[in-house]
């Protein structure tokens, strides 16, 4: 509300005044809010379709439709299917509700997303997520999975009348659906058994062990009852019935696959066909070895005329060595030129083989070959040339000495 006032300037001074109204419309500029950044809902499992998971809500400043609000659920796929036909929400007020009846097995965490929007125009919007948690139920007795018995007629279990206390018989397994304590189990033994003090059963692992040492006077059958129970509120539980025959041992041994036996007795061993022919190959192996052991040793005597054995006769490499004569070839400055090693053999008509060495290799640097005159008769090259037992002069030092 204004008011304004007009003066003139005469004496007295005149004045009125008019008040003026002023109506404010409201824009839509502000967009809703959740009151809380998430939301969680429990629902346990089996409820019945309508159950009321929880409440979301949200605010908006403005005035007018600009500040009424309407939920809804945004379109999403869980499993296959729309989210909308798990959940329903009120628009008007936000409660969420369930569709159908849920169960812990298949589902376990169920997220929702939810959307508000206002009524302004154009309408603003806001989302929040909805994590809907099924708890478990205990609807679920136990499994048993061992022993399984053939139809209606189980499986005995045959026990030696010689087993002492504490032989295990057999051990039941059991598994259940359910989730957390409602899927622990427990074993007893029910007092129905046939002579319940004959056996004993652990509570926590199934085991079904010997309580005593059996007697010729036990009833050749035993039928052993066995309770198995979760631990939900309240239990469930299942029985299995264990056939046990207290035997004779020789009862058990005399049990044998016999046709298993005869049926492998008509099939070639083949192992057997391969230890005799790795025996063979090895005998006429040997047999090879030995008889060019003995023709090497008698033609020994005879290295000259039959070189072919291997120590029949000495190797030409040592002839060589034997005559071999290393000579030196130094530098004005005394340094070490090369070296050459000549390789004579005992046959004065066979060849030299001479090699000479540099002094920053150790490899040849090149073979030659030349016929070999008479150890009194070698040629001099020319420089001085002296032996590696001799004093170390070159050239010149020679003509001066």
């Amino acid at each position: 509300m204004v008011q304004l006032i007009a003066q003139d300037g005469g004496s007295p001074a005149l004045t009125t005044s008019l008040t003026l109204l002023l109506n404010v419309s409201d824009v839509n500029d502000n967009p809703p809010r959740f009151l809380q950044p998430s939301y969680d809902a429990f629902l346990l499992e089996n409820s019945p379709p309508g159950s009321l998971l929880c409440t979301v809500s949200a605010s908006d400043p403005d005035d007018g439709d600009n500040s009424r609000l309407v939920y809804s659920i945004e379109e999403g796929h869980v499993q296959g299917a729309l989210a909308s036909s798990y959940v329903h929400i009120n628009p008007n007020n936000g409660n969420l509700y369930a569709q159908r009846t849920f169960d812990f097995e298949l589902l376990q965490v169920l997220p929702v997303s939810v959307a508000v929007r206002d009524s302004g125009s154009p309408p603003l919007h806001a989302n929040v997520t909805v994590y809907i948690f099924v708890l478990d139920q205990n609807d679920h007795p136990p499994t048993i999975l061992h022993p399984a018995g053939d139809g209606d007629v189980p499986t005995p279990e045959r026990v030696p009348l010689s087993a002492p206390p504490g032989y295990l018989v057999t051990k039941v397994t059991a598994v259940d659906a359910d989730a957390g304590y409602n899927a622990w189990l427990s074993y007893r033994l029910l007092p129905e058994s046939t002579e319940p003090s004959l056996f004993h059963v652990s509570p926590y692992t199934g085991e079904v062990r010997t309580a005593r040492a059996l007697q010729d006077t036990d009833v050749a059958v035993q039928q052993v009852l066995i309770l198995v129970a979760d631990n939900g509120d309240p239990p469930l539980s299942t029985t299995v019935t264990i056939s046990v025959a207290l035997e004779e041992e020789a009862l058990e041994e005399s049990y044998k696959p016999r046709d298993f036996l005869a049926g492998t007795k008509e099939k070639p061993d083949l192992t057997l066909y391969l230890i005799i022919a790795l025996a063979a190959v090895s005998t006429v192996a040997l047999a090879t070895i030995t008889l060019l052991a003995a023709w090497c040793l008698r033609h020994r005597g005879r290295a000259a005329a039959s070189p072919r054995c291997c120590w029949a006769a000495e190797s030409p490499s040592r002839d060589f060595f034997k005559h071999s004569s290393p000579k030196l070839q130094l530098c004005s400055d005394g340094t070490l030129k090369y070296m050459e090693v000549t390789l004579r053999p005992a046959d004065a008509q066979s060849q030299c083989y001479s090699t000479c060495f540099s002094p920053d290799s150790d490899r040849s640097d090149f073979t030659f070959l030349r016929p070999c005159p008479p150890p009194g008769t070698l040629p001099r090259e020319p420089g001085a040339f002296l032996s590696a037992s001799g004093t170390l002069r070159d050239a010149g030092q020679v003509s001066a000495g």
